[in-house]
C-alpha cells in the first residue's frame, strides 16, 4: 500500500473520510472528500465574467486548470459543489460578494502548508444553499478556517439563529432553540473547529481535537432553516476551506475525524 495523501490511498486500504463516515447531509471543501466527488467549485474570472468549474488531481484542488483559467486576474468562487451526493451546492451570484479564489494570478492560500482557501475582506460572503433544511436533533459539523477577524459564522447557519458555530471578538458561541450556548473565550488562528449535539442532546466544541469548555444542554432545535455556509456577519477578514455536516451522532469520532482532516491540512 502507498501512501498519497490522507484521503487517497492505493488500492488495498484507505478511503475518503466521507467514504469511512457517510451519509452526510453536505460537504463543501476544496479538496476532495469523497471517492465519488469529482468537482469541488465554479469559478468565475475578474477579466471577462467567464465562469469554469475545477475538480480535483489527486485529491487536491486542481489548480493547475484554476491558475490557467484565471490567468493573471483575479478569481471568484460562483459556486461550492456538495460532495455528499446530495447535490445542495451552495451559490453566490453576485460577485461582489463572492468569495475570492485567486489573486492577481496567485492562489489565496493558508496554513502552514499553504493549502487552497477562500478569502472574503469586505461585503457580505455567504454562498446560499441549494435547498435549505433544518438543523437535526443530532448533528456534528466540521468547519476548517483560519480567524483572524472580528465576528464570523463558520460552517452553516441561517439569515438568523441558529449558528452552530458563530465566533465573536472575544467568544465562541453556539445558537440554538433562540438561545446563545457561550463555550468562553477563544483566540484568532487557524482551527479545525467541531460542533456537535449528540444523542443526549449535549452541545460541545472542539478546536484542533481539544475540548473547548463543557458540554452544554441544549434546548428544541430551532425550527428556523440552514440557508447558507461561510458568512462573513461582522466586518472580519475570513478565510474558509472546508464544511462538513452530518445529522448523527459522530461524537464518539471526534479524535478519528480530527486527525484525518488534519493529516491533511497540518495546523495541529
Amino acid at each position: 500500500m502507498f501512501l498519497i495523501n490522507p484521503y487517497i490511498l492505493q488500492a488495498s486500504g484507505g478511503s475518503y473520510i466521507l467514504d469511512t463516515y457517510g451519509s452526510a447531509k453536505v460537504a463543501y471543501s476544496l479538496h476532495q472528500l469523497s471517492s465519488t466527488a469529482t468537482l469541488s467549485c465554479r469559478v468565475r474570472r475578474s477579466s471577462d465574467n467567464a465562469e469554469q468549474d475545477i475538480g480535483f488531481v489527486s485529491g487536491d484542488l486542481d489548480t493547475t486548470s484554476l491558475l490557467s483559467f484565471v490567468g493573471a486576474n483575479d478569481g471568484y468562487v460562483v459556486k461550492m459543489y456538495d460532495q455528499s451526493g446530495n447535490s445542495n451546492d451552495a451559490l453566490q451570484t453576485v460577485a461582489v460578494n463572492q468569495r475570492q479564489i485567486v489573486s492577481s494570478g496567485a492562489l489565496v492560500t493558508y496554513g502552514v502548508n499553504g493549502k487552497a482557501s477562500t478569502l472574503k475582506t469586505t461585503g457580505s460572503s455567504k454562498l446560499l444553499l441549494t435547498t435549505p433544511f433544518a438543523e437535526s436533533s443530532q448533528q456534528f459539523q466540521v468547519a476548517v478556517f483560519d480567524h483572524i477577524g472580528t465576528t464570523e459564522s463558520l460552517g452553516l447557519s441561517a439569515p438568523t439563529a441558529p449558528y452552530p458555530l458563530l465566533i465573536t471578538t472575544s467568544e465562541l458561541v453556539y445558537y440554538n432553540d433562540g438561545t446563545v450556548k457561550s463555550f468562553g473565550t477563544t483566540t484568532t488562528g487557524e482551527k479545525i473547529a467541531v460542533s456537535y449535539r449528540n444523542s443526549s442532546n449535549n452541545l460541545g466544541v472542539y478546536f484542533n481535537n481539544v475540548q473547548f469548555g463543557s458540554e452544554l444542554a441544549g434546548g428544541t432545535p430551532s425550527a428556523t432553516n440552514y440557508t447558507q455556509i461561510w458568512d462573513r456577519v461582522g466586518s472580519s477578514t475570513e478565510y474558509a476551506s472546508t464544511t462538513i455536516l452530518w445529522q448523527s451522532d459522530l461524537s464518539a469520532n471526534i479524535n478519528d475525524i480530527n486527525t484525518e482532516i488534519n493529516n491533511y491540512y497540518g495546523i495541529y
